[in-house]
């Protein structure tokens, strides 16, 4: 629901809605980060912002989307040092991601990497 009320601009409502969703055991991931760009984006709340960031990396410690998220924040808040590290962070688990990913698609479609480390498909 806060994703709705945020795309519709409703941002106190949205704001509310995150926040009784990540107060749930059992809340996705995915809310804390949403939350956390709301509050850090929209609603300049940058330490708040930050903790549900935080909060995903609880639940999701390889959750690069939370680490790139964090460095934003850090950047914003004048934490240079802070904010490359976490920059740093996320893209060494998206690039580690991004090579699961491929891995899995070349079992699966039976594709070769290529030099630009685009796939093709291989005749069979």
């Amino acid at each position: 629901m806060g994703s709705i009320l945020y795309k519709l601009r409703q941002l106190e409502l949205a704001e509310s809605s995150y926040a009784k969703a990540t107060a749930l055991p059992d809340c996705p991931v995915e809310a804390h980060l949403n939350y956390c760009i709301l509050l850090s984006e929209e609603l300049g709340q940058l330490a708040q912002a930050r903790l549900q960031c935080l909060k995903a990396l609880a639940s999701r410690p390889d959750y690069f989307q939370a680490y790139q998220q964090l460095g934003n924040i850090e950047q914003d808040m004048g934490h240079i040092t802070e904010a490359k590290e976490y920059f740093q962070r996320a893209q060494l688990l998206s690039m580690t991601d991004l090579q699961q990913v491929q891995a899995s698609a070349a079992e699966l479609f039976q594709w070769e990497p290529t030099e630009l480390g685009f796939e093709r498909l291989v005749e069979v």
